[in-house]
């Protein structure tokens, strides 16, 4: 099963949306509600375990943006305590994940929350956050800039 993950996950890489979601749910990508979700072209959905991935609805995930569920280190790397580790990568409602941004195994992405371009998340997001940089940082709340305008 593991081989049929692999090709299907570099396959929807290639593919162009909307098929691309399609064969994410094929390979077990958990969706919330699949006719609202968009995945941008070159999108990574973690090759080895789609499965412990979960998206909400009204997702919108553009191109080259790369959301893991596993780590796997060097074997060299045991004996300095890192070791192979499967998390869940839960991504909740009315989510927008920018170019190339990077989610990293066990983060859990609240509700609206806008991660920007090129932005790494290493940690969980809370709901109404906006997210910007390497290493992801949380800027004004949304509800705070909506209330000032």
């Amino acid at each position: 099963m593991l081989a049929v993950n692999l090709i299907l996950g570099y396959i929807s890489t290639l593919a162009p949306p909307p098929l691309n979601k399609y064969l994410a749910l094929i390979r077990g990508v958990n969706f919330c509600t699949l006719r609202s979700v968009w995945i941008g072209h070159r999108v990574l959905l973690d090759n080895r375990c789609p499965h412990l991935i979960h998206i909400g609805s009204n997702v919108t995930i553009a191109n080259d943006a790369k959301i893991l569920a596993h780590f796997q280190p060097p074997k060299s790397f045991t004996t300095y305590s890192y070791h192979y580790r499967e998390l869940p990568v839960r991504i909740g409602s009315n989510v927008y994940i920018g170019c190339a941004a990077i989610i990293l195994p066990g983060c859990s992405i609240g509700n609206f929350v806008i991660i920007g371009a090129g932005s790494v998340v290493t940690k969980d997001i809370p709901n109404f956050s906006i997210v910007t940089g390497n290493p992801g940082i949380r800027r004004p709340l949304i509800k705070t800039l909506i209330n000032e305008n």
